[in-house]
């Protein structure tokens, strides 16, 4: 998408008869341009805060997964030396 460049005479009109006018405008385009970064920067950290917990998450589930593995080859080393239920 792009835009005409108004011609000289129009932007020179603008601002000698519309000086209020534009300076409002201005202002109204800064605190969008504020409000959107800000609200980009705070979905940028929470996601960031979202990858941490999952990475986080993925170790706990690695340990235990780790764990079971080993339980699992106690018991069977256990069931293959002969040890039997009382």
């Amino acid at each position: 998408m792009s835009f005409e460049k108004p011609p000289k005479f129009i932007k020179d009109f603008s601002k000698d008869q519309s000086q209020e006018e534009r300076s409002q405008t201005a202002a109204e385009i800064r605190a969008k341009r504020t409000e959107y970064l800000s609200g980009k920067k705070e979905k940028q950290e929470e996601q960031r805060s979202l990858q941490e917990g999952q990475s986080e998450r993925q170790a706990e589930l690695n340990e235990q997964l780790a764990a079971l593995e080993q339980l699992e080859a106690r018991i069977e080393e256990l069931s293959s030396s002969g040890v039997q239920k009382i």
